[in-house]
């Protein structure tokens, strides 16, 4: 199973949402993981299993470069 992190800048998430809503089909075959908002919003509004870890800018960069 391939892993794919996704992690987007404030002002991204929404164009990084329409992406995962788009490719949903192949996502959902995937590990997905993010950092703490962005696995929020994908979470909530597609219901894509994604492991949340922490904000980007308390650590969440640092923890998806070791998955």
């Amino acid at each position: 199973m391939k892993t794919i992190a996704i992690v987007a800048h404030d002002k991204l998430k929404s164009e990084v949402v329409t992406w995962c809503e788009n490719n949903r089909n192949t996502l959902k075959n995937c590990k997905l993981v993010g950092t703490a908002g962005t696995a929020t919003l994908i979470y909530d509004t597609t219901s894509l299993s994604i492991s949340s870890l922490k904000h980007g800018p308390n650590g969440g960069d640092i923890q998806i470069a070791s998955h």
